[in-house]
């Protein structure tokens, strides 16, 4: 059965939600962890408490309820997909953080796998909102349903330009073939961001994130083939590795001092930097996101999917004149701003976060 909510709109749920945090309603790693990005990366939350957070108990159950952080009986299961993917690009991030502050053997490889799999869920929850805003608005995606015959073929064409010739290395490498994807992912979300300022977010994201001397190219060469060169401490940055992917290539410049300052870094301050750099990338890219998701509040095919209807969806004026007051509200955010925090599914406690309010140079002095 639907809830109803004693809200005329969404407008009005905003005022309570608004009192909904990650530090007092998130599981136990979001309370822990989510100062971590909330200064970089805030739109994160914004997201989760306008279209999370009504998926879940939290507007059934009191505070403190154990139950409080799980999806709803009749939430359909699109919708606490789209939930998991949110949430894995905070959990990715965090375990990058924590490869930050703990240097072992392999936290340099296990940052950039980290980092390069937040992007992933990050593009894989764009496309996923796009289809979402499409199926709740009757839209279609052009580039996924309304493709000319020369359409494709010039995507295709610009597969061929672009990765045509890496198929034999890919294969020579990795003993199978490489897979093609036409249209791929980033065509798709091309098209959500396509048509104004916000597409041109979108390219900077790309290029951060798959172009030449971007970050997956960076993990591939440090993940993906033999141990990376070193000198000293220091590993080749970011935007030079190509020329540094054997050790005797490495080894070449430990003398030449101008080189080994243009071309060299410290591996915290390379992954302070992108770190820094993706979540100010995701930030205006969650912006772009909730613009485009703030109509579908009052749109009845979202609502029919978050389960829940307002006043104005489920009473007439005339009805609506004649109640002497609105049906008991369920007890949504009861006491918020009191003492304690309520029970949740996970055992991890916060702790307090040496990262939390540091800048990105901060960081790097700590360390």
């Amino acid at each position: 059965m639907v809830l109803k909510l004693p809200y005329k709109n969404a407008e009005e749920f905003d005022k309570d939600l608004s009192k909904i945090t990650l530090a007092n309603d998130g599981d136990g790693y979001e309370r822990a962890f989510w100062p971590y990005i909330n200064q970089r990366f805030p739109n994160y939350e914004k997201f989760w408490r306008k279209h999370i957070v009504p998926l879940t108990k939290r507007i059934e159950l009191d505070r403190g309820h154990s139950e409080r952080v799980r999806l709803r009986d009749n939430i359909p299961e699109k919708m606490g997909i789209i939930s998991m993917v949110h949430y894995s690009v905070f959990i990715n991030l965090i375990q990058a953080y924590k490869r930050l502050e703990n240097p072992d053997l392999s936290y340099f490889e296990d940052f950039y796998t980290h980092l390069v799999s937040a992007c992933d869920l990050a593009e894989d929850f764009w496309l996923k909102i796009y289809l979402l805003i499409n199926e709740c608005t009757g839209n279609q995606s052009k580039t996924m349903q309304q493709l000319t015959e020369d359409e494709f073929v010039k995507l295709a064409r610009e597969f061929y330009n672009s990765d045509y010739r890496k198929i034999y290395e890919h294969y020579h490498k990795k003993g199978k073939r490489m897979p093609i994807y036409i249209p791929h992912i980033p065509d798709i979300v091309k098209e959500f961001f396509d048509g104004s300022n916000p597409n041109q977010q979108y390219k900077e994201y790309l290029e951060f994130s798959t172009g030449n001397k971007g970050i997956r190219q960076y993990r591939n060469k440090i993940v993906h083939n033999s141990q990376i060169g070193k000198i000293m401490v220091l590993v080749p940055k970011k935007e030079a590795i190509s020329k540094y992917d054997t050790w005797w290539k490495v080894f070449n410049v430990q003398t030449e001092e101008e080189q080994l300052r243009a071309d060299f870094i410290h591996p915290i301050e390379q992954m302070v930097t992108d770190i820094v750099k993706l979540e100010t990338l995701f930030n205006n890219l969650w912006d772009v996101i909730l613009q485009k998701m703030e109509t579908l509040r009052s749109n009845r095919n979202y609502l029919k999917l978050q389960d829940i209807e307002f006043l104005d969806n489920y009473q007439d004026g005339n009805m609506a004149k004649q109640l002497d007051k609105p049906p008991d509200a369920p007890p949504i955010y009861q006491n918020y701003l009191g003492s304690g925090i309520g029970g949740i599914g996970s055992s991890v406690s916060p702790t307090s976060i040496p990262l939390s309010a540091m800048t990105e140079k901060d960081i790097i002095k700590k360390k």
